[in-house]
């Protein structure tokens, strides 16, 4: 993706806000509020899905406590959230899953184009004056949606920009990354969480799909050197801070070359990447 060197600053400066919280509920709220950075917005929403796919929480940023408790309460009983953002995420997730496309890309809405018709665009859309929301997924490792962020923007603001998404998207590929880690059940053993990933802790679900012809010597072709460095460091279960401080480049040039990586082996997410990068370097024996 072709971000310019202030968005991957941008980027870099959400990952290294959400490395550091440890509590899965915490991290996601984190998430959204320093998505900001990448993203402007008005007023922020966090879903929390049950296994089952239903909505267990919802914390709203943002917004008064008493308008919140007013949304939860329409989302939960009005047109059965047949028009939220929520919905549309999950919709979109499902079609890219189908599709083999990228689920981690932003679903966006522009509530004028929506039905006006529902008690939930009459009682908060439009009270609100709602006129932009974009919203991502965070997924376990069986690739259920467990997490729904939206951003909304008022009449005021303006439509989201091709930059704005592309940055989000990055952002998602990783911040989806850390958060999987906390379905890794811990190790017996005093070791990092990445370096459990690599001796196979993921699930068949997160091998990701070679590319066609795509042989662990084919993969080492597509790469660079820089990127191949990045890649040794990450499957030596170093996280991309400390790669960065390995390979003396900043932590924005690491997740851009992991971001690379990403496309060029055709895999979806950090769990994905760690085993293609494990079974390219025991190929070369290291």
């Amino acid at each position: 993706m072709s971000l310019d060197a202030e968005a991957w600053s941008c980027v870099d400066h959400v990952l290294t806000k959400c490395e550091g919280v440890h509590v899965p509920t915490d991290f996601c709220v984190t998430a959204a509020v320093v998505l900001r950075q990448v993203y402007p917005y008005d007023a922020a929403t966090v879903f929390f899905l049950g296994e089952d796919g239903r909505l267990a929480n919802v914390r709203l940023l943002g917004v008064s406590r008493a308008l919140a408790r007013e949304y939860v309460g329409h989302y939960m009983n009005a047109d059965d959230g047949a028009y939220s953002i929520e919905r549309a995420a999950r919709d979109q997730a499902l079609r890219e899953a189908r599709q083999h496309g990228d689920p981690y890309r932003p679903v966006v809405l522009d509530w004028e184009r929506e039905p006006h018709d529902t008690q939930f665009w009459r009682e908060y859309v439009l009270r609100l004056r709602l006129r932009w929301s974009a919203a991502a997924c965070l997924y376990d490792l069986q690739g259920r949606v467990r997490v729904v962020i939206e951003f909304d923007r008022g009449e005021r603001g303006h439509a989201p920009t091709h930059t704005e998404l592309e940055a989000l998207t990055v952002c998602n590929h990783h911040i989806n990354a850390l958060y999987q880690n906390f379905y890794v059940e811990p190790p017996s053993e005093p070791r990092s969480a990445l370096a459990d990933l690599v001796t196979g802790a993921g699930t068949a679900a997160d091998t990701g799909m070679r590319r066609e012809g795509g042989t662990p010597a084919d993969d080492a072709a597509r790469l660079t050197p820089r990127e191949k460095a990045v890649g040794y460091e990450l499957v030596q279960g170093h996280s991309p801070k400390q790669a960065a401080q390995v390979l003396g480049v900043s932590r924005a040039t690491v997740y851009k070359h992991m971001e690379h990586m990403h496309h060029k082996l055709g895999v979806n997410n950090q769990t994905a990447l760690i085993q293609r990068l494990n079974q390219m370097f025991s190929r070369d024996g290291g």
